[in-house]
């Protein structure tokens, strides 16, 4: 083995998590099948799987933010405590603010 590829290191960055409906992991963008193959395939095909992971960022869209992207529904008016939609119950349901 020779080459960049030949001990191509794998492009996991440890948030693995599979797209519902594109099938890719958020981390890395490898596919489940790629992930699960990825040691045992051939340097070119590894070196075929990393150029085109760039390209598959897009399919993934923008990402929410995390909790900051959940709280607050698009509908909330500016400044008014975010409506959970989820219908999991926050601690603020449970305790009035002083």
């Amino acid at each position: 083995m020779s080459g960049p590829a030949a001990g191509a290191a794998s492009p996991c960055v440890n948030l693995c998590l599979i797209h519902p409906a594109e099938g890719l992991c958020v981390g890395c963008l490898r596919t489940a099948d790629e992930i699960a193959r990825w040691p045992r395939l051939a340097p070119a095909a590894r070196a075929a799987i990393l150029a085109g992971l760039p390209s598959r960022a897009a399919r993934l869209g923008r990402r929410r933010g995390g909790r900051a992207g959940r709280a607050a529904p698009p509908d909330d008016p500016p400044g008014a405590p975010p409506q959970s939609t989820s219908g999991i119950r926050r601690s603020s349901d449970f305790f009035a603010s002083p």
